[in-house]
């Protein structure tokens, strides 16, 4: 679940005045003016780290781009959002395969793939709301984990999407050709996995 944390009373801030960095261990995420906590339990947390790690093993082996975990993009001016998707690819296109991301607070970029790992506490209308701000600023999919039912939502547009299972396959081909994972592999230990080979 999310909690707004309302900044100058909840007045809508002009792009750019709010830059500093909270004073919190907190994950957080900027909507207009209000900074908003992001609420993860612990298997959330390990779901989205996993993921973003084997993505970053195929994507760093084949050179194709940035797999990143807790990244806050900066989606200004096209919309007064800073967006922290669990985890993220930016394509070599985008960003230079090698090239670390600027020193900067927030990195004004829009990743080819948006990643959220939905806890049982996040609103539906919120989730759903960031899917087409995602959209909206140009990212290519979105991938909507739902961990504690072991599905993902995989979005094409915010229309179409494909309901995966744990026993399907999760590919994304054309930005991240030959990435193939099995959702046994992301959702369950792998004494689950041997016990049913």
């Amino acid at each position: 679940m999310s909690t707004a944390t309302p900044l100058e009373d909840q007045v809508e801030t002009p792009v750019g005045e709010i830059d500093e960095i909270p004073d919190s261990d907190s994950l957080y995420e900027f909507v207009g003016a209000t900074l908003k906590e992001k609420n993860s339990g612990c298997f959330e947390l390990f779901t989205s780290l996993r993921l973003a790690n084997l993505l970053s093993n195929y994507t760093d082996a084949f050179k194709l781009g940035h797999a990143l975990h807790q990244m806050i993009f900066d989606f200004r001016p096209t919309i007064n959002r800073r967006r922290r998707p669990d985890a993220a690819f930016v394509s070599a296109e985008k960003w230079p395969f090698g090239k670390r991301p600027p020193r900067t607070t927030y990195w004004k970029m829009v990743p080819d793939l948006a990643i959220e790992v939905v806890s049982p506490s996040d609103a539906m209308h919120e989730v759903l709301e960031k899917v087409e701000e995602y959209f909206q600023v140009g990212v290519r999919q979105v991938w909507l984990v739902a961990a504690n039912v072991e599905k993902v939502y995989a979005y094409e547009s915010p229309t179409s999407v494909r309901v995966l299972g744990i026993d399907d396959e999760l590919e994304a081909e054309t930005l991240i050709p030959g990435f193939r994972l099995n959702l046994r592999t992301l959702f369950q230990d792998e004494s689950e996995i041997k016990t049913q080979a």
